[in-house]
């Protein structure tokens, strides 16, 4: 649908369409958004080059839809901004579509521009913009809120936090946390309390918690240089050896602000109840594709392997006990799914490379395979530990290179993963 709002003289004025009001009304909602935030989420609804989108932009700045302000590095460091928030007018084209109610045009818009900390601000919406537009690709019809309007909304006295951003899909809710490196790791425990307790409290919502650690995928106000992997690494300490992490309706994830968009694709494919069996997967190209993996399998149930004070959540996938197919050799191994930037996935991980070292199961275990759905994330999950007897897989690349001899990657003293090179030894010894 397409109408023509008159607010010049000699009848002079804009036409909006229901992606034009869609932009509006999600301006409104993240408050602040710079011009090439604005023009990626009109882009992505309706293709548009930069050049024609600020075009249209400069027209409704003209009859006060948005209203901009430049901002300008500091101390000649950094990026500048253009900056943009919703204007009378947009408010008023809001209220034609019935989006907005009374407490919420009776909002001071001049006080959208007074903020402590741009970089946080547009990181956050740079993050929540990312998630939003990875959902659409996905088909889930993703709704943005204001957080504090979902903190008053439950009313809940245990609960009196505020997400930097907030996404949902009816009882589905994705938070998102931005970090500079700025807060201690005691405040970011806070924070993870927080969201238990929200989850405990709220057990028939499902609730999906994405830090992301500012990198240099976004342009800053200022320069960052504590933002690399030994923050990330510390990050993901909060969560080891922890048991409430792995309560059924709350994930966690840790992650790097430029991998966002890949960590909402594996969120949506859990609201979207779709569930890939990556193990499953990984053993059938072993066992039943690849001729050069020099192995055949057979499960050993859990019984046979784990101590029985032992939390049946914390079980690898599958046990199998490898018999080398030439001099009939017998190696036993874990083998568990591992998700970028999951933190219950490596908590489990972290979990079954200790019982195994010290030889606190009930049989001798070689290794553990760790099985990534993609090399990418593979390649991009940091891993804050030197591990020898984890191996890494991704089932992207199995499959690709099944004629090949199956790639297998381990940590190295730098914590990077680099392929295994069998150099006269034997995989899983």
């Amino acid at each position: 649908m397409r109408k023509f709002y008159n607010f010049g003289i000699n009848g002079k004025g804009v036409y909006i369409d229901d992606n034009d009001l869609l932009l509006i009304w999600y301006l409104f909602q993240q408050r602040l958004l710079t011009s090439k935030q604005l023009h990626q989420f009109a882009n992505a609804h309706n293709t548009i080059s930069y050049n024609t989108f600020r075009n249209k932009i400069w027209r409704w700045e003209k009859y006060d839809i948005v209203v901009s302000k430049n901002l300008t590095s500091k101390k000649r460091f950094g990026n500048e901004f253009n900056l943009y928030r919703i204007g009378k007018k947009g408010f008023y084209i809001l209220r034609q579509h019935t989006k907005l109610d009374n407490e919420d045009v009776s909002e001071k818009l001049s006080s959208y521009f007074h903020m402590t900390n741009y970089d946080h601000h547009f990181a956050t919406q740079q993050m929540a913009l990312e998630m939003y537009l990875a959902f659409k690709k996905e088909g889930l019809n993703i709704s943005v809120m204001r957080p504090a309007k979902f903190r008053d909304g439950i009313k809940l006295d245990q609960v009196n936090f505020l997400p930097d951003a907030l996404l949902f899909k009816k009882r589905e809710i994705v938070f998102v946390e931005t970090d500079l490196a700025t807060e201690s790791i005691s405040q970011l425990k806070e924070k993870v309390e927080n969201y238990l307790t929200l989850a405990q409290i709220l057990p028939t919502f499902k609730f999906y918690v994405v830090f992301g650690l500012i990198d240099d995928s976004f342009p800053t106000q200022r320069i960052f240089t504590n933002n690399g992997f030994k923050r990330l690494g510390n990050m993901k300490n909060i969560f080891m050896v922890r048991n409430d992490i792995h309560i059924g309706n709350i994930d966690f994830y840790v992650t790097h602000m430029k991998r966002t968009r890949a960590i909402a694709y594996n969120i949506s494919q859990k609201i979207k109840s779709k569930k890939n069996d990556e193990v499953k997967v990984a053993i059938n190209v072993l066992q039943n594709l690849n001729k050069k993996f020099n192995y055949s399998f057979h499960a050993l149930d859990n019984s046979k392997v784990y101590m029985h004070d032992m939390q049946d959540y914390l079980f690898g996938d599958k046990v199998l006990k490898l018999k080398h197919k030439a001099d009939k050799a017998e190696v036993n191994v874990i083998v568990i799914k591992i998700e970028e930037g999951n933190t219950k996935d490596l908590d489990k991980l972290y979990f079954l490379e200790h019982v195994m070292t010290n030889m606190l199961l009930k049989i001798h275990i070689s290794k553990i395979i760790a099985v990534y759905s993609t090399k990418e994330q593979l390649m991009n999950d940091y891993i804050p530990y030197t591990w020898k007897n984890v191996l890494f897989v991704a089932n992207s690349e199995l499959i690709t290179h099944f004629q090949e001899e199956p790639a297998f990657y381990v940590l190295n003293k730098s914590k990077s993963k680099v392929k295994f090179k069998n150099q006269g030894g034997e995989l899983f010894v």
